[in-house]
């Protein structure tokens, strides 16, 4: 029984041409972004990846989960940018572990409730990727039920591609079963069509292809039921609404002191402007503003073809401050070719959409 061998790529990986691999690829799983702060940052490789990601028989994508960006972001910039590609995913990750983030029971929820809602979007399985620490510390009631893919490498020189088929990794406290196993991120990446050539990571499923492939299309098996008062509730988005109400609350008191203020103001003008009319022995003419037409200036429209990032300069990987939804008609107030053929249009002051990229259109002018 040969098991299944993949790879996880992400923008560190350069390039991906599963032709030029010295062995077989029968997955792969591709980061689609992660988010940093509050912002979602869409991997600036991802869709580069795609005629690659085309040629392997199963093709899945992973979020790297952020402990200080809210829930809502993460599921819905997710699923927007693994709309973007042509072809059909068979299942999701969410990556869950400690760089740059917060480890706490907060962040474990937050975690189980992005599976569940790209679970619920998409129909799709969605797996848990973490290492066996996390996943004993935070993961042991949670992760019940989920396709756990471990992440506990080998040292250099223990394995090679045929003796890996032999091994098994060593579980976390309160698991039994695993389904992928990160077991090497020192790879020589070129041997794998990757464009650099070490620190690759490469992936064993648990079963061959064909049980790979039963798995993901079964909906990899019964979830446990998240309890009703942590559906949709995310600790960090609740703390940031209540110190937004108390803020709006002192700015309407003080605009309620303006409006005071201006009502007694114009109180006394009024006051002396009767007085004015009252005393006044010249009658003015009123002053009749000629009718001018408007012009109306032509304008450049468009409609997007799919969910849009808006990035404050024109290219992939500048910062995104915005989205605007599929089928939106915009005023595209400047145009900015670029040489490989790509088209961004600006929408305001710093923010462009790209209206071509990588050869597709991502929106039509009406």
């Amino acid at each position: 029984m040969k098991k299944a061998i993949g790879l996880d790529i992400s923008k560190y990986d350069r390039t991906f041409n599963p032709q030029e691999s010295m062995y077989p690829l029968d997955f792969v799983i591709a980061r689609a972004g992660h988010s940093y702060n509050g912002i979602f940052y869409e991997d600036p490789r991802f869709v580069s990846y795609f005629p690659g990601i085309q040629q392997i028989p199963i093709k899945l994508s992973y979020c790297y989960l952020n402990s200080a960006t809210t829930l809502n972001i993460q599921v819905e910039e997710f699923i927007d940018t693994v709309g973007k590609a042509p072809f059909e995913w068979d299942g999701f990750a969410c990556d869950w572990e400690g760089a740059y983030n917060v480890l706490s029971e907060s962040f474990a929820d937050k975690g189980l409730q992005w599976m569940e809602q790209v679970k619920a979007i998409t129909g799709k399985s969605v797996w848990l990727y973490t290492n066996a620490s996390s996943y004993e510390l935070y993961w042991q009631s949670r992760g019940v039920g989920y396709p756990l893919w471990l992440s506990r490498p080998l040292p250099d020189g223990t394995w090679t591609i045929e003796s890996i088929q032999n091994k098994v990794p060593k579980l976390p406290i309160g698991r039994t079963t695993w389904q992928m196993w990160q077991f090497s991120y020192t790879i020589k990446g070129t041997d794998y069509g990757l464009g650099r050539p070490d620190e690759g990571d490469i992936d064993m499923f648990n079963g061959t292809l064909d049980e790979m492939k039963e798995l993901l299309n079964g909906g990899g098996g019964e979830t446990p039921e998240v309890p009703m008062d942590k559906i949709l509730v995310d600790t960090i988005q609740l703390e940031q609404v209540k110190k937004d109400v108390e803020v709006y609350r002192l700015l309407f008191d003080e605009f309620k002191a303006m409006v005071g203020r201006l009502e007694e103001s114009g109180e006394k003008l009024t006051a002396d402007v009767d007085t004015l009319i009252r005393t006044a022995t010249i009658p003015v003419p009123p002053v009749i503003p000629p009718v001018i037409p408007p012009v109306v200036p032509e304008k450049d429209l468009w409609k997007t073809l799919f969910g849009l990032n808006v990035r404050k300069e024109p290219k992939i990987a500048d910062n995104k401050v915005g989205v605007v939804a599929a089928n939106t008609v915009l005023e595209i107030l400047q145009y900015d070719n670029k040489t490989n053929g790509d088209i961004w249009g600006k929408i305001g002051v710093n923010q462009w959409i790209a209206l071509k990229y990588g050869g597709q259109m991502l929106a039509k002018e009406v």
